[in-house]
C-alpha cells in the first residue's frame, strides 16, 4: 500500500459480473471530510512518485469523487452493464485521498493497484 488509506473490493455478493448493478469499491481509513477520488482505467504503469508511492493507472477513463463522511469509509458504486462481452475485460483502480497530514507526498496518499477482470 501507498499510504494510510486501502481500497478494496466489497465482500461476496458483489462480484464484478455482467449485470451486477451492486458492485462497488471502497476506499477506508480515511480522516473525515477529505476528498477522496478514484481512477480507473484499462491500462497499468508503474510510475514512482517518490516517498515510496506509485501512480499505477494510465489514461484513466472515468475518475469518481466524494467526500469522505464520518465513518471514514467511502463506497463508490461502479454498476456493471448486462452485457456478457464485459466477460474477461480487466480494469485497473486505485485511490487517492488529500490528507497532508498523513500524506507521505506532502498533500495526496495513494492507495495500492487494484486490478479487477469482469467473470462469471
Amino acid at each position: 500500500m501507498n499510504g494510510a488509506s486501502a481500497l478494496r473490493t466489497l465482500p461476496r455478493g458483489t462480484d464484478p459480473t455482467p449485470g451486477n448493478a451492486n458492485f462497488a469499491l471502497d476506499l477506508g481509513a480515511l480522516a473525515p471530510s477529505s476528498p477522496t477520488f478514484l481512477a480507473l482505467g484499462l491500462v497499468v504503469q508503474y510510475q514512482p512518485l517518490g516517498a515510496g508511492c506509485t501512480l499505477f493507472v494510465a489514461q484513466p477513463l472515468a475518475t469518481l469523487f466524494a467526500v469522505a463522511p464520518s465513518s471514514a469509509q467511502v463506497r463508490f458504486p461502479i454498476p456493471i452493464p448486462n452485457d456478457p462481452g464485459l466477460r474477461g475485460v480487466q480494469f485497473v483502480a486505485q485511490g487517492a485521498v488529500f490528507d497532508p497530514p498523513r500524506s507521505l507526498l506532502g498533500s495526496a496518499t495513494l492507495t495500492a493497484g487494484l486490478r479487477i477482470t469482469i467473470g462469471d
